[in-house]
């Protein structure tokens, strides 16, 4: 159990500078560059989709959020490609920019962030500390704390809700941003790309800083893209050429997930499909599998669940079905349903 529940609560899943290249860009040439190329075809073919994004239920997007979560599952689980798995993270981060445009800040907006963001994390942060308390690898009161702490959690993962709730917030207090000129609009995008990669390389970041400052330009994407919905496909285009600027020069943290997720993100956009009540009802089972899923992938090590010669694949595959099925029972129960 040691080794896989450090696997799932590793210290951080954001390289140190220097160290991009072995963590994160483990895909071979062929494989990235084919991906890149794939990528921009799609964002250049859905450049027509103009005021085609007007429909209010994203619903590929609903399914997309459950392989989204599946990607961070397999790199917990430390899965071959793990670096491109991560790419999932930065479609949750693309949408939560996007979702919080045209938001007006208020009390019952900010109240309704609160209990969908933070209790849950509270609610975490209590069950894994938990975890680790009876596992021995927790103190009572704790030891060597560490500011930081305090807008995570006693594991890594936790680290986007407080983000989240903080981000809606600001870009709901932006709302007239969708008013300022389209070239200042966009061109903010490869300005944020620049600074998050100046930051991040320049400085050893503490954790969360470090997550906080490398999510920013995909959220800010998200923004931009959701207030400039006849220029969506140039946004993301522009977030892409950044991205692959920062990712040839080696600069910065998180561009090839953002090269992988910026076209998944275009395709949920453009892609319209009839409302589906099982789409939104598979959908709205991520954030749960996000939350539970180092737990459940603990579990399996602990109890030899899988032979020792299984892949690392076969683990966050198994981790990921047996996560989605315990959220999906736990959602019938109303406790569980305000946490997941």
């Amino acid at each position: 159990m040691q080794w896989r529940f450090r696997l799932a609560t590793g210290e951080s899943v954001f390289p140190t500078r220097g160290s991009c290249t072995t963590v994160y860009f483990d895909l071979c040439p062929k494989a990235l560059f084919g991906a890149m190329g794939l990528g921009f075809l799609m964002i250049a073919r859905a450049s027509r989709i103009g005021n085609t994004l007007n429909s209010d239920r994203l619903v590929l997007y609903d399914g997309l959020k459950c392989i989204a979560a599946l990607g961070v599952v397999m790199f917990h689980a430390n899965a071959a490609y793990k670096g491109a798995w991560y790419s999932g993270m930065f479609v949750f981060l693309f949408f939560l920019g996007y979702h919080a445009a045209g938001r007006e800040l208020s009390t019952g907006y900010t109240w309704s962030r609160f209990k969908r963001l933070l209790v849950p994390w509270g609610f975490w942060c209590a069950v894994y500390w938990g975890l680790l308390l009876a596992d021995g690898k927790a103190q009572f009161p704790p030891s060597n704390f560490h500011w930081g702490d305090i807008l995570i959690g006693p594991i890594i993962h936790l680290w986007f809700l407080p983000f989240a709730f903080l981000v809606c917030v600001a870009l709901a207090g932006m709302s007239s941003f969708g008013r300022s000129g389209l070239w200042w609009s966009l061109g903010s995008i490869p300005l944020v790309f620049a600074v998050s990669a100046g930051f991040h390389s320049a400085l050893q970041l503490p954790s969360p800083i470090a997550q906080w400052v490398v999510s920013i330009p995909v959220c800010w994407t998200g923004f931009v893209a959701a207030t400039r919905r006849d220029h969506t496909s140039i946004a993301l285009l522009i977030a892409g050429i950044s991205a692959l600027i920062c990712f040839a020069f080696g600069i910065g943290s998180g561009s090839l997930q953002a090269l992988i997720a910026l076209p998944l993100c275009l395709l949920a956009l453009s892609v319209r499909l009839p409302k589906s009540d099982a789409m939104a009802s598979f959908g709205d089972l991520a954030l749960g599998v996000y939350l539970l899923h180092p737990a459940v992938l603990a579990a399996i090590s602990s109890f030899a669940l899988l032979p020792h010669s299984a892949p690392n694949w076969i683990l966050g595959v198994c981790g990921f079905c047996v996560s989605l099925a315990m959220v999906a029972a736990a959602k019938n129960v109303r406790l569980f349903k305000a946490v997941m």
